[in-house]
């Protein structure tokens, strides 16, 4: 029995080691191509929002509005009225508020976004999100 167990061990030992040796190589492998997996990652990011706003476009319960967009650097304000969430208007029976939000950079103010659980806060900073 003693001599099954020895045997045991030295295979189970063997085995891990492989085991670790394979995963050290794999890691190596595919390190090499890291940043085209980033790259990959940001574009399959951008692709798949796009998609997502693009289906949503495409069948809104009400018009949207193509927002006025400003050169960089000269302003460092965002002022957006009933800001809607376009994946939840997709929704069938599904409520949806509208907000005003307005951001000003040069007020030095911020929000705490506080409420009931359920209550909208998450939606509302995706929505502020999209703008």
């Amino acid at each position: 029995m003693r001599k099954l167990n020895d045997e045991y061990i030295s295979v189970r030992e063997e085995y891990e080691k492989m085991q670790n040796d394979l995963s050290k190589d794999i890691i190596a492998d595919t390190a090499k191509y890291s940043d085209a997996i980033k790259d990959l990652d940001i574009l399959l990011t951008y692709l798949d929002v796009m998609v997502g706003l693009a289906s949503a476009s495409l069948a809104p319960s009400i018009a949207y509005v193509r927002p006025k967009l400003l050169p960089k650097g000269s302003s460092g304000k965002i002022d957006v009225k009933q800001v809607r969430h376009p994946c939840l208007e997709l929704q069938d029976n599904f409520s949806y508020i509208a907000n005003d939000v307005s951001f000003d950079s040069e007020t030095g103010k911020f929000y705490f976004i506080t409420g009931p659980n359920m209550g909208g806060k998450s939606t509302y900073i995706r929505s502020v999100a999209l703008c």
